[in-house]
């Protein structure tokens, strides 16, 4: 997680993500230890300063034994969330759980079957596919929305839709092409507590997730026969590409097509193009056009038109 400077003091806080959990700030950055209390949260702000010290002295210890006995007409009071972080103690190098061990309920049970390495390729691919619906599903909400993302393949991934940044210990370069078991959290950006380091630029990131998670499936939100036309360029020096893709996305930078239209004049595979119109549009740079018909996608080119006299004329003086 993202380090940054604070004079919040090291200890126990209710996770930053709104997760009915507890996670231990080190004074600099949130770490991956959890602990196994549990209180009910709610999503929301909260007051860190609620688990300092408290500034209260007895004078001597008579006083606060009688101070903490109940009476006979007073109940023990319940206690409280803050009583409890206090009473917790830091994590320790040779105790220390991972969150991906036993504690983060946003991790599901690992299962000795998906180490597999022959499983199911199009299950595979799917888990980023749910990812991407998510974004897509985040970008037209009205409200400012922030996905948290978990999985035991890789690092807890904190994606500010709106903003279009993102916060990850993972590399671009790394990318987990096969993960397994993601599970996906929506919260409002004002209900939880957001890094207040600068992110990673968002493209690179939806560009990865388009085109691994359709790789060999349409994206739901693309229209059947519409055609799609490039607004601007990404920056392709920041993204993973091949040639194809370079020159499928030079294609579309010059006239609209369809999914079908551009793989046969760039004579690959449809998935290909799919994929990559899922990943344009994920970035938001595609202009959706109307659709040919049926009768134009299956039509032959039309012929030149005959030329008139000038126009013979010149070709003839150009020779």
């Amino acid at each position: 997680m993202t380090t940054y400077t604070t004079n919040i003091p090291a200890g126990w806080y209710p996770d930053p993500l709104g997760l009915p959990q507890l996670r231990w700030w080190d004074n600099h950055t949130w770490t991956d230890e959890i602990s196994g209390a549990r209180a009910p949260l709610v999503h929301q702000l909260v007051d860190v300063a609620f688990a300092d010290p408290t500034e209260v002295e007895f004078d001597d210890e008579p006083q606060r034994v009688a101070a903490s006995a109940p009476t006979a007409h007073e109940t023990t009071p319940k206690p409280t969330l803050a009583n409890t972080l206090r009473q917790l103690e830091a994590p320790r190098a040779e105790t220390a759980v991972d969150s991906e061990a036993a504690g983060d309920p946003t991790v599901s049970a690992r299962d000795s079957s998906d180490s597999d390495d022959d499983s199911d390729f199009t299950a595979i691919t799917s888990e980023w596919a749910q990812v991407a619906e998510a974004i897509k599903i985040a970008a037209s909400s009205a409200q400012p929305t922030v996905l948290a993302i978990t999985s035991p393949s890789f690092p807890m991934l904190v994606i500010d839709v709106s903003e279009r940044a993102y916060w990850w210990k993972a590399e671009i370069a790394d990318f987990p092409m096969f993960p397994t078991d993601i599970s996906i959290r929506s919260h409002v950006r004002e209900e939880v507590i957001m890094p207040t380091g600068a992110g990673f630029d968002l493209n690179p990131l939806l560009w990865m997730i388009g085109t691994t998670g359709y790789a060999h499936a349409e994206a739901p939100w693309l229209t059947d026969g519409a055609r799609y036309r490039l607004r601007r360029w990404p920056n392709m020096t920041s993204l993973p590409h091949d040639a194809d893709q370079l020159r499928m996305t030079s294609i579309l930078s010059h006239a609209p097509l369809s999914a079908k239209e551009l793989s046969a004049i760039a004579e690959t595979e449809q998935v290909a193009a799919n994929s990559l119109l899922a990943a344009l549009s994920l970035m938001n740079i595609l202009r959706v056009l109307p659709g040919a018909t049926s009768d134009e996608m299956g039509a032959p080119a039309p012929a030149p038109a005959p030329r008139g006299f000038f126009a013979r004329l010149r070709g003839r003086h150009k020779k």
